[in-house]
């Protein structure tokens, strides 16, 4: 009950003689009386216990009432005595009731204030000099009064603050309405002034200190009254809330009073519409006659309304109307409330056939605004359109609805599209048709198939260890708990799909929430699945198959009439009462399930125990209990955690499901997305959503890819929504906390994790307000449920964060920007150094309360502060945020700049996350280059070509890229930049090395590295173009003969990369580093830096570079013997480095599989390698390997025994190899030259070929190639 609703109490007090006179009651019944010394008066004027001012008795009933409106009725001589701060258990009279002061001096012949209903608050500061006191407010001048204006802003005031003025003066001057008002006062008045305002029915706010006019206390209480609250409430909440330690005001008059209407509840929730009417009803009506069509008519309310109300929905007022709109998930959240709909609307055809008429009914989910109760949106508009437009005795459903109902309904699309009244947009349209006969799909799946059961081997494990127990003559009972969505049921259905195979006899039995008050409802519809009943089944041949099941004694008489009966087969006996018919039902179904058991292992599986009825219960907990139970395996499966005993009988074993550790969540993520890949960098952020939940994880995905998962911006806004499949789950654990729900809601404007510092400087005042006792309660109220745990000293967090995404959407938007407008002024005004510190906050509440100009500089800020921190993620969100703000803001010159800044730092981050050859980048230096054009940046350009030319690499695009690269270089060459020219040589380089030109990328990587040095570092962003430089080069110079020097260049730029702490420069320092220890042959050295470049890739988030280290580990695995591990990781390495768009490199990842593969035996799939790879060299013209793969085709044909086709292909290799200047890929096809001639007896010829290739190579004795190269020479020797 609200607090203003329960009976006003008063505490009249008088002073008779010596002595205090108190009386405190509610004017009906409830009268206590207490006397008092009245030495006691002067002690109150200041803090003091109220039983020792009032005495126990009146203290104790005080502390132990309600909170309520409390009347103290005194006289003049006790209105010094401090009542409001009178001590009643932890907290004051004015904390505990809505208190107001009446002076036994004020007439009662005038009612007290009449509330004004506005639409908003009126203030109005009348001051001497100039006023700082609520500068929001009109203020006046005491010495206007006089003008007829200043009197009519005072008559139209609400409440009228009086600054360095006097009362009297005001009432002298302006003569304002009094009746109308309340007076908000900086200092005590006279009692004989206080009563002469009170006669005329206004209301008194009095401050004890002048200074408190300003302050903030004040404030608090003018914007709760501003939001419909009453003076009382508004004085009470500032008193709870314990901070200002002391608020010393005083409320004259009717506490009650309030000047704004009360705002209605609102609420946005996901609501299933369903629209019947009765077809034909002018031409029914004429035929009987309209009095006997009024009868009918409320006959067939009647009956719908029961089954709307049977299946969870909520009918509204037909007002006379033939048809209904009924609401399923309003005005609570239901579970799968479409299918509830779609169940109730089937069921509704049918009931009406029964009074002899039709119906159509049609069917639409959306999300809807409620408001004062009353849902309004489109999908209930759809509703009625469809109805419209579906068959008589039909039930259609809206695109929304299918998809949520599919799992559970066979349904018929129509031929096309319908154009309906009012909606622009054709609408998809689906006849419902029948249930289906097994509803054995999970809720979430939709049709046809599950994703791949991820990350719960060891549950599965078990829950066969268990099996093989009950196998052995042992009745095993297991229970699987988890929170909703964590896969229970997922596991279960795999293990079930196991015994099945194996020809196990399972019965499985579905609670649901609509049948736990039905008894044996469940067993009844899973005996029917058991025995293969279908749900139109003629009744004969049920009751054949019932019978061959049964034992022969129960295949006739009473045992078969009951169970029958049960599967609806029959009608119920009735010469015994339905209790005694349970009882002896259940023995029936003991003995014929036991005599089964004995003949062989079986499975009992119960889905949603939770949701079991009582007979159900009793049901297994004797099945278990009976001897002939030896042999069967129950496996039941629970909401709730360890703490909830979900059986009264003995457990076995239990499961308690927690969620997916991250590269789990990032398979499911990638499979639930197989035909559709997603960037590397989006799958990451999916799965920290999901929070390791698998139904979070496949929902969110799938809602992603249905709003275009191959564009970032859509992708992205796709992470800010909740999942339909997910809306009735998580708006229905909302809705199961009462009054803590709006807590709830109000916490989730602060995000995920939030401060009890911030929350309750959040709900000091306003329409959300809470006093801290009740934010206490409420708060408890939200952990106890579990979706809200501490993290640790005064800082929770929502457990999931779609949870908080449901309380934050069920928010109307212009309650959310109002509290987002109320954080940005906190954290300005109370927290300025958080604010400083993560100016991403900030610019999260000035963007959702629509402060555009500040929250893109907060964004940008933010972006920049996480980029230093290698965050890229992060950077790129903040990047994201501030492009979408930008938009909002004012078009020129100034917003173009901004924007080609943003778009050029957007591309650099999105270059490490998703790869040089991402759309997303492209995009983004597309835009740069729009911007450019228009408004001339020879430094913004430079960037935006190198951009492009990084692009176009990737793509194997080589001519476009040097295009670019050429153009960058000239802009470099004219600024004279020493960071443009270092780029632009690195630039070059890179694509001349892919084409196969060492000579010239040589030069290139020269000159770059003669302008750099580590202290340059710090100028570049993302990419360091001397690390790269040093990178390429390093295998560049193993190229040219010189392994040691390239050993120890590559390893200078580890140490740059290490030194800088710089995540990408390390990423790329490492892979280089592997692939020159792989190229020297030295394994294990490169195994180990592989696994620690993974590590460093996969923590950051670079899928470019750890596609290349995969790739990398699994040619060094199968060096090592581990063939299967490495080609699965060369695959996956190889498909990794595909999906960020690259097709440079590909004849690199053809090597590694085709020598891998060799490795491993399977000389027809490095055929297909090595063929695939030179077939990438013709395309793209990357010549680097070219050489190399012509090698390896020769090793191959000498595997086949083609001698001869193999000498030609080593010769052309080595001849390519020469030719390009390639000595390492020369030395390896010399030698394998050489071995083929030497074999042949042509040993002169192979030492003229090798011995000289040999004595150029001055460093490098001890690498692998060289060692191979020495021991063929030495043959001669």
């Amino acid at each position: 009950m609200d607090i203003l609703d329960r009976p006003h109490w008063t505490l009249s007090a008088s002073l008779e003689g010596p002595l205090l006179e108190f009386r405190l009651g509610d004017g009906r019944r409830l009268d206590w009386r207490a006397k008092r010394p009245a030495y006691l008066l002067d002690q109150a004027q200041h803090a003091m216990a109220a039983r020792d001012f009032l005495g126990d008795d009146l203290a104790r009933r005080l502390a132990g009432s309600e909170a309520r409106v409390l009347h103290v009725q005194i006289d003049d001589a006790l209105d010094a005595a401090a009542w409001e701060s009178l001590q009643i258990g932890s907290t004051t009279l004015a904390g505990h009731f809505c208190l107001g002061r009446h002076l036994v001096s004020a007439s009662d012949a005038v009612a007290a204030l009449q509330s004004v209903r506005a639409d908003a608050l009126a203030v109005v500061v009348v001051h001497g000099a100039a006023s700082r006191v609520c500068p929001w407010a009109r203020h006046v001048a005491l010495d206007a009064l006089e003008q007829s204006a200043s009197r009519d802003t005072i008559a139209a005031a609400h409440v009228l603050v009086l600054d360095g003025v006097e009362l009297t003066e005001v009432l002298a001057r302006a003569n304002p309405p009094l009746h109308a008002h309340l007076f908000v006062l900086g200092a005590p008045q006279p009692p004989a002034l206080l009563a002469r305002v009170l006669d005329t029915g206004a209301a008194l706010l009095v401050l004890r200190h002048a200074a408190d006019l300003s302050g903030e206390p004040l404030q608090a209480v003018l914007r709760q009254l501003e939001n419909g609250a009453s003076v009382g409430e508004s004085v009470r909440s500032v008193h709870r809330r314990g901070a200002p330690a002391h608020f010393d005001a005083r409320v004259y008059g009717d506490p009650d009073t309030r000047f704004v209407r009360m705002q209605s509840p609102t609420s946005r929730r996901q609501v299933t519409s369903l629209s019947f009417d009765l077809v034909g009803s002018t031409a029914l009506m004429a035929r009987i006659g309209d009095e006997a069509y009024a009868d009918m008519l409320a006959r067939l309310h009647a009956r719908c309304a029961d089954v709307v109300r049977r299946h969870g929905g909520l009918p509204d007022d037909p007002q006379g109307d033939d048809g209904v709109m009924c609401y399923f998930g309003h005005p609570s959240a239901v579970e799968d409330a479409p299918v509830h709909a779609v169940e109730a609307g089937l069921e509704l055809v049918r009931t009406v056939c029964e009074l002899g008429v039709a119906v159509r009914i049609g069917i639409a989910t959306g999300l809807v605004a409620v408001k004062a109760g009353q849902p309004v949106g489109l999908s209930i508009h759809l509703a009625a359109r469809l109805q419209n437009a579906a068959v008589p005795g039909k039930v259609m459903a809206s695109e929304a609805t299918r998809r949520l109902v599919a799992h559970r309904f066979a349904l018929r699309a129509l031929d096309a599209p319908l154009r309906l009244k009012g909606i622009e947009e054709p609408q998809d349209a689906f006849v419902v048709l029948a249930a289906r006969s097994d509803t054995g799909a999970h809720p979430a799946e939709p049709l046809p198939a599950l994703t791949p059961l991820v990350g719960r081997q060891t549950e599965l494990d078990r829950l066969d260890h268990c099996w093989n127990k009950t196998r052995a003559g042992v009745c095993c009972v297991v229970v699987v708990r988890a929170e909703a969505g964590m896969g229970k049921s997922r596991l279960v259905r795999e293990f079930r799909n196991t015994l099945l195979m194996r020809g196990v006899r399972v019965l499985e039995c579905r609670c649901r929430a609509d049948a736990s008050a039905s008894p044996y409802l469940v067993l009844a519809e899973a005996l029917r699945r058991w025995l293969g009943i279908g749900a139109d089944e003629p009744r004969t041949d049920a009751l054949a198959k019932l019978a061959a099941a049964l034992p022969q004694a129960s295949r006739q008489g009473e045992p078969f009439t009951l169970l029958a009966a049960m599967l609806g087969l029959g009608a119920q006996p009735s010469h015994a009462t339905p209790a005694v018919l349970r009882q002896r039902l259940l023995q029936l179904l003991l003995d014929w399930l036991g005599q089964f058991m004995q003949h062989q292992p079986s499975c009992l599986i119960v889905e949603d125990w939770h949701w079991a009825d009582p007979s159900l219960r009793a049901f297994v907990e004797r099945l278990v209990a009976q001897p002939a139970a030896a042999g069967l395996l129950v496996v039941i499966n629970t909401r709730g955690g360890s703490a909830q005993a979900p059986c009264a009988f003995p457990v076995d074993e239990e499961l308690e499901l927690a969620g997916l550790p991250p590269d789990a969540a990032r398979s499911l993520v990638r499979l639930t997305c197989r035909d559709t890949p997603l960037p590397a960098g989006f799958v990451r952020m999916l799965a920290e959503r999901g929070d390791g939940v698998p139904l979070f994880l496949e929902e969110a995905t799938r809602m992603a890819l249905e709003s275009g998962g191959e564009r970032a911006e859509a992708a992205s806004a796709a992470l800010e929504r909740v999942p339909a499949s997910l809306q009735d789950l998580l708006m229905a654990r909302l809705d199961r906390l009462g009054d803590a729900k709006a807590l709830a809601q109000v916490a989730a404007v602060l995000g995920r994790e939030f401060s009890l510092e911030v929350l309750t400087a959040l709900l000091e005042s306003g329409h959300w307000a809470l006093d801290a006792v009740t934010l206490a309660q409420r708060l408890a109220v939200l952990e106890a449920s579990g979706l809200v745990r501490a993290v640790g000293a005064g800082q929770f967090a929502f457990k999931h964060a779609l949870i908080r995404d449901a309380a934050y959407g069920s928010l109307w938007a212009r309650d959310r920007h109002a509290l987002h407008a109320r954080v940005v002024s906190l954290l300005q005004e109370r927290w300025p150094d958080r604010a400083a510190m993560q100016p991403e906050l900030l610019a999260l509440h000035q963007t959702e309360a629509g402060q555009h100009h500040d929250a893109l500089a907060q964004w940008e800020r933010a972006a920049r502060n996480a980029a230093a921190r290698s965050a890229e993620f992060e950077a790129i969100s903040h990047l994201r945020r501030a492009l979408a703000v930008l938009s909002h803001t004012q078009p020129g010159d100034a917003r173009d700049r901004t924007g080609l800044r943003l778009q050029l730092s957007l591309a650099a981050r999105l270059i490490a996350t998703e790869g040089y050859g991402a759309e997303t980048v492209l995009h983004a230096y597309q835009e740069a280059e729009r911007l450019c054009d228009r408004i001339g940046d020879d430094a913004a350009r430079f960037k935006v070509e190198m951009g492009l030319e990084a692009y176009r690499f990737m793509r194997a695009d080589f001519g476009l890229a040097l295009e670019h690269g050429r153009r960058a270089a000239a802009i470099a060459q004219r600024s004279g930049d020493l960071g443009q020219r270092l780029h632009a040589h690195w630039g070059l380089a890179c694509t001349l090395f892919h084409q196969g030109a060492l000579r010239a990328t040589m030069r290139e990587m020269d000159a770059g590295l003669a302008l750099y040095t580590p202290a340059l570092h710090q100028r570049f962003g993302v990419q360091d173009p001397g690390v790269m430089c040093l990178a390429y080069s390093s295998w560049a110079l193993w190229e040219l003969g010189q392994p040691d020097k390239a050993l120890a260049r590559i390893l200078h730029a580890n140490a740059i990369a290490s030194e800088f702490e710089h995540k990408f420069s390390q990423a790329v320092a490492m892979a280089y580093a592997v692939s020159i220890e792989l190229l020297r042959g030295e394994t294990e050295a490169a195994l180990h830096r592989a696994d620690a470049c993974i590590q460093v890739c996969e923590d950051a988030g670079f899928p470019v570079w750890l596609a290349i280290a995969r790739c990398m580990q699994g040619r060094l695995l199968c060096e090592q013997g581990h063939h299967a591990a490495g080609l699965r990781d060369m695959r996956a390495g190889a498909e990794m480095w595909l999906a960020t768009g690259s097709m440079v490199s590909q004849p690199l990842y053809m090597v590694l599989q085709a020598e891998g593969l060799m490795l491993a035996g399977q000389s027809d799939a490095a055929t297909a390698c090595v063929d695939q790879g030179l077939a990438a060299v013709q395309r793209y013209g990357e010549r680097q390997l070219e050489a190399e793969l012509l090698r390896l085709r020769g090793e191959l044909a000498w595997r086949r025994g083609e001698r001869a086709h193999a000498e030609g292909c080593f010769a052309s290799a080595y001849a390519l190899a020469i030719r390009q200047r390639r000595l390492g890929f020369a030395l390896r096809s010399a030698t394998a030259l050489a071995r083929l001639w030497a074999a042949d007896g042509r040993s002169a010829r192979a030492r003229r070929l090798l011995v000289p290739l040999v004595a150029r190579w001055t460093e490098g004795r001890g690498t692998r190639d060289l060692r191979d190269a020495l021991a063929v020479c030495a043959q001669w020797a």
